[in-house]
């Protein structure tokens, strides 16, 4: 059996959506793909992602890093111990370029394509809900769930505690996918955010908040700058590092080619996006950038 899920991209809602609001996630055709047979033995590999692999004839539980994801899936599926033996290769070597790992959601992509095996193969039902749960569980209990809900829908959705809505990406909205050349934690910046909720003033986040209202409502180019303006707002006040200097970079020269930039995500480093109503200002933004631009499109 083969299985394969998509990345993501977050256009619009990251930290708000953690505060109720809205987020935009766009599914991309860079795949996580899941390769298993029933097996004499018990066999995991891992490609992209590197850690040692796992053969034992043993049907229990191992310690091995490897097969975190997969005893977690079965362990929310109600096993103690492996079912069944099978030989399983993990491939997610389209989320890395150089040995580098690209911030396009490369274990809730594995975890979606994991979780639909694995149920298909033993005969339980799968339910996003169930997905959702079994990758916050995996991440040390964080995240929001929208990186599991764009793999599993694919395309381009609206997220809102736990909830996704697929729905159309505008025609006229021209886009390219920018990598800094630097991996960020995702998990250090949102505990970070954690922490400044519980003694700083919202404000900023409330006006990042009703931005993301406003872009779901209607997805343009001005509720896009109005939504970014806000996101710089806040980071300044929260001093989370979303901004990093390789995303100011890209920003000044953005406006230099009067198109949009944002970093996509937590931030930190990773990913951003340039977006604009004329496809020529990104082929411009691109030839004076010197950031790599992913081939990765929206999925359909």
């Amino acid at each position: 059996m083969i299985t394969r899920a998509p990345g993501k991209v977050v256009v619009f809602g990251e930290y708000a959506v953690l505060a109720g609001a809205p987020a935009g996630v766009m599914a991309i055709d860079a795949y996580a793909t899941v390769r298993i047979e029933r097996h004499d033995k018990l066999s995991v590999v891992s490609r992209g992602f590197e850690a040692e692999s796992l053969v034992q004839s043993s049907y229990q539980f191992s310690t091995l890093a490897v097969a975190d994801l997969l005893q977690t899936i079965l362990k929310a599926m109600g096993y103690s111990r492996y079912p069944e033996l099978f030989n399983i290769e993990l491939d997610t070597q389209a989320f890395y370029s150089g040995g580098n790992k690209l911030g396009i959601g490369s274990s809730a992509a594995l975890c979606v394509a994991l979780y639909r095996a694995m149920c298909e193969l033993l005969g339980h039902k799968a339910e996003l809900s169930e997905a959702m749960a079994i990758h916050y569980d995996f991440q040390g209990q964080s995240g929001s769930g929208l990186d599991v809900a764009a793999s599993w829908h694919e395309g381009f959705i609206q997220f809102r505690q736990g909830r996704a809505e697929p729905v159309a990406w505008p025609k006229d909205l021209h886009y390219a996918i920018i990598w800094t050349q630097a991996s960020a934690s995702t998990k250090a910046h949102l505990a970070s955010f954690s922490q400044w909720r519980t003694t700083a003033d919202q404000t900023p986040l409330n006006t990042l908040c009703d931005a993301a209202e406003a872009v779901a409502k209607n997805l343009e180019i001005a509720a896009l700058e109005n939504y970014v303006a806000a996101l710089q707002d806040f980071d300044r006040h929260a001093n989370l590092g979303i901004y990093t200097q390789a995303h100011s970079q890209l920003t000044r020269l953005a406006i230099e080619h009067r198109v949009l930039y944002k970093p996509c995500g937590a931030g930190g480093g990773d990913i951003g996006m340039v977006i604009s109503d004329d496809p020529s200002r990104i082929t411009d933004f691109l030839a004076q950038s010197k950031y790599q631009a992913l081939p990765f499109t929206l999925t359909e």
